[in-house]
């Protein structure tokens, strides 16, 4: 389970940077658009705070078990090419 103090951070952290974009015209600009292709209002953008306040650490639980399952994962390995004449 998530821990409160890392909960808190991680909500300091959402607060913070959705703050940091508002104090621009480019950066509101870039909310509202992204609030509504995502949730179909850009009102959404204003309630957002009040919708992460209430994220609690059996919400991330509850999440995780529903999407983080072997079924869905996807691995990716990374292979250093060979080198000319055979060697790496």
């Amino acid at each position: 389970k998530v821990d409160d103090v890392t909960l808190a951070r991680v909500k300091t952290k959402a607060r913070a940077g959705l703050i940091h974009q508002l104090a621009s015209n480019s950066g509101l600009a870039n909310l509202l658009t992204t609030y509504s292709v995502a949730y179909g209002d850009w009102r959404k953008l204003f309630t957002s705070l009040d919708d992460l306040n209430k994220v609690t650490a059996a919400d991330v639980q509850r999440v995780a078990k529903e999407y983080f399952v072997p079924e869905a994962r996807t691995v990716a390995l990374t292979v250093q090419p060979k080198r000319q004449g055979g060697k790496q």
